[in-house]
C-alpha cells in the first residue's frame, strides 16, 4: 500500500507539474502578445493623453468665455435694470402730469362756466344801468397846489359813451377783466 500512495502522489505531483508547464506556456504567450501590442498601447495612452489634454485646454477657454459673457451679461443686465427704473420714474411723472392737467382742464372749464354766467349777468346789469348823466365842466384851470388830477376826457368835453363805448367799457380786455372780477366776487360769495 505503501507503493500505490507513492506512486498517487507523484502521479499527482506530475499533473499538477503537467498543469504548471501548460500555464507557464500561456503566460508567455500572453506576455509575448502584450510585448507586441505594447507599441499599439503607447500610441493609445498617447493619443489619449492629447485628447484629454486638449479637452481640458477647450474647457478652460469655455469657462473664460462663459465668464465674459457672465460679465457682459451682468452689465446688460445692470443697465437693463437702471432704464426700467427710469422708465418706470417717468411712466409715474407723466401719470403725475396727466393728472393735473386734467384737474387743471376741470378747474378751467368751471371757470369759463363761472365767467360765461358773470358775463350773462353782467350783459344784463349793462342792459338795465342807465345813461351817464353830463356834468358840467368848469372851463376855469384848477389851481396848481402840491397835488393834482387832469382828467384829459373831461378837459377835452368827451362824454362817457365816446370814450368807453356803448357798455360803457373801452376794450374788450377791459370786459374781460371785469368778467373774471365779477365771477372772483361770485365765487368768494358762495365760499
Amino acid at each position: 500500500m505503501s507503493l500505490s500512495v507513492g506512486f498517487i502522489m507523484d502521479a499527482g505531483m506530475l499533473v499538477l507539474l503537467a498543469a504548471t508547464v501548460f500555464l507557464a506556456f500561456r503566460l508567455s504567450m500572453s506576455l509575448r502578445d502584450f510585448r507586441e501590442s505594447r507599441s499599439d498601447m503607447e500610441g493609445l495612452v498617447n493619443h489619449i493623453a492629447v485628447n484629454i489634454s486638449q479637452a481640458e485646454a477647450a474647457v478652460s477657454g469655455m469657462q473664460n468665455v462663459a465668464r465674459k459673457t457672465g460679465l457682459e451679461l451682468d452689465e446688460i443686465i445692470n443697465d437693463a435694470k437702471k432704464l426700467a427704473d427710469e422708465l418706470r420714474v417717468m411712466n409715474d411723472s407723466g401719470n403725475n402730469l396727466a393728472g393735473r392737467l386734467e384737474k387743471l382742464a376741470e378747474k378751467n372749464r368751471s371757470l369759463i362756466e363761472q365767467m360765461e354766467q358773470g358775463a350773462a349777468a353782467f350783459q344784463a346789469s349793462a342792459r338795465q344801468v342807465r345813461k351817464p348823466q353830463q356834468y358840467e365842466v368848469d372851463e376855469e384851470p384848477a389851481p396848481r397846489g402840491g397835488f393834482s388830477i387832469r382828467d384829459r376826457d373831461a378837459d377835452n368835453d368827451l362824454s362817457d359813451e365816446a370814450i368807453f363805448g356803448s357798455a360803457g367799457m373801452p376794450s374788450k380786455a377791459e370786459r374781460e377783466l371785469l368778467e373774471a372780477l365779477q365771477g372772483s366776487k361770485t365765487r368768494r360769495r358762495s365760499s
